[in-house]
């Protein structure tokens, strides 16, 4: 599967059908061409033009700025596949490479990632410099706290936690039924579930 990110400057010229198209001619050449980034994308050659080329002349055509912002392209292996969901029209974008799971406990998945926003898989996978990053700011924030030590350094990680909770896909509250993570969901399956990786595109975010 691939997905891209592709931003102009209003609704309008996006329900186009010249936008629509170049934004679907964008996606299946980072598809077929194996391109996983935006600037390799945009130095990519159709009929002996550069996609750089090509936006700026769809930008003297549509009469607005073009921009390809954002490149994901994810290839499954061992069985695993590639899910996709777009929420609002195309705001928010979801493809989710995953192993042993039916379709429709992938769609819902999906549709996690679309609402909540993680960041992460798992808890393993978040750098050791955004827990401390996170730390130091909890840390800072009890400064002045006339609490006793400990007592802070048990408040800061249990906030560290409720970081985690939030970032990390596994570890959030299921969307469906919030008494449940995404994890316990997985395990109460009975599937060899893996989630393999994920990309999440919202227009305008970081």
């Amino acid at each position: 599967g691939a997905m891209i990110e592709l931003n102009c400057e209003t609704d309008f010229v996006a329900r186009t059908e010249r936008f629509q198209a170049l934004a679907d001619q964008l996606a299946k050449l980072a598809l077929d061409s194996k391109i996983d980034t935006a600037d390799a994308l945009l130095a990519a050659q159709v009929d002996g033009r550069t996609v750089k080329d090509l936006l700026t002349e769809a930008i003297a055509t549509i009469g607005e700025n073009i921009q390809l912002r954002r490149v994901a392209r994810f290839e499954a292996t061992n069985g695993d596949y590639v899910t996709s969901y777009i929420h609002g029209g195309g705001r928010i974008g979801v493809m989710l490479e995953i192993g042993g799971a039916p379709a429709d406990m992938a769609h819902d998945l999906a549709l996690q990632i679309a609402a909540s926003s993680p960041s992460y898989v798992t808890a393993d996978e978040v750098p050791t410099a955004v827990t401390d990053a996170e730390r130091q700011i909890y840390t800072a924030q009890l400064a002045e706290d006339k609490k006793p030590d400990n007592i802070k350094a048990k408040i800061v990680d249990g906030k560290v936690e409720k970081f985690l909770d939030e970032v990390v896909l596994l570890r959030q509250p299921y969307i469906k039924d919030p008494s449940k993570s995404v994890e316990q969901l997985l395990k109460d399956a009975g599937l060899p579930v893996q989630v393999r990786r994920f990309a999440r595109f919202e227009l305008g975010a970081e």
